[in-house]
């Protein structure tokens, strides 16, 4: 078992797991209904990584959870209505993977309002199998944080890596 941060952070590609049923580096929309549960920035590294929950996504018969990581980003965006900080889920309504002139083009359509735009030089995605963390998310509404944060995959928990794909700009 490994972390999320051993995937972001450290350069290198997890080999000998399939490919992933759809790829969101190929495929349009690949992530629909996925939530997006963290955006991390290395700067310096220029890596971004994006941890998501897969137990909502409509494309995904295995695995609870997905990072989707940028490497040698030039730009990267969020943009969002503000909220009134209640927790909220970020679900996924389009995204897509654009390449052209050496460089990849990530763009993530959010509901509530909102958006993710990243720009590098390469992608990696891996699906992941996070133990312990049962079968559905947590409400955010009325669940204690204790249960939220324990029924969630937060970077720090271990997990299997079950399908990745790698693709370069």
């Amino acid at each position: 078992m490994i972390a999320v941060e051993d995937l972001l952070w450290a350069p290198g590609r997890v080999s000998g797991v399939p490919g992933p049923e759809m790829d969101p580096l190929v495929e349009r929309d690949a992530l629909q209904e996925a939530q997006v549960l963290d955006l991390r920035v290395h700067a310096l590294t220029s890596t971004v990584g994006l941890l998501f929950e897969l137990r909502t996504a409509l494309q995904f018969e295995y695995g609870n959870a997905a990072v989707l990581i940028l490497r040698g980003v030039q730009e990267a965006n969020w943009r969002a209505l503000q909220r009134s900080g209640e927790k909220t889920a970020w679900s996924v309504v389009g995204s897509e993977m654009r390449s052209g002139s050496g460089l990849l083009e990530l763009s993530i359509m959010l509901s509530p309002r909102a958006s993710i735009d990243i720009r590098g030089t390469s992608a990696e995605f891996y699906v992941l199998d996070v133990p312990d963390i049962g079968e559905v998310p947590p409400d955010y509404c009325s669940d204690g944080e204790g249960r939220i944060r324990s029924g969630l995959s937060g970077g720090g928990l271990a997990f299997t890596v079950l399908q990745s794909s790698c693709r370069e700009g």
